[in-house]
């Protein structure tokens, strides 16, 4: 099944980058790297629009890259993880998606 070997692609590239970040910040602890799961927010972009929209909507023309549409929805799922991963960045420029309170309040627990 061609699907099965996707997945298992996505996911050994998925733990890989994942790896490689926390290798980062265990070497460098005065920095912090965020692996964005392209993937799985393109999974979510997809459940929010539904698959006909999705795939009506996300693509430009060759089906594989996206769209105009596309790239502000990937924005947003950046936008999300950069917002959920740093919480001082998200107290500046909050995301919907993500809780300004608790945002806010680990962005000052952090600055003291």
């Amino acid at each position: 099944d061609p699907r099965l070997a996707l997945d298992v692609q996505i996911s050994a590239l998925h733990d890989r980058w994942e790896a490689l970040c926390n290798d980062f910040n265990k070497q460098h602890p005065d920095a912090r790297c965020v692996f964005f799961d392209e993937v799985g927010a393109l999974e979510r972009v997809r459940t929010t629009l539904g698959a006909a929209s999705f795939d009506r909507q996300m693509w430009d023309f060759s089906m594989f890259h996206p769209s105009v549409y596309g790239h502000v929805q990937l924005a947003s799922e950046a936008h999300r993880c950069t917002a959920q991963s740093f919480p001082e960045l998200a107290a500046l420029a909050p995301h919907p998606d993500v809780s300004a309170p608790a945002a806010n309040a680990a962005a000052r627990a952090a600055a003291s």
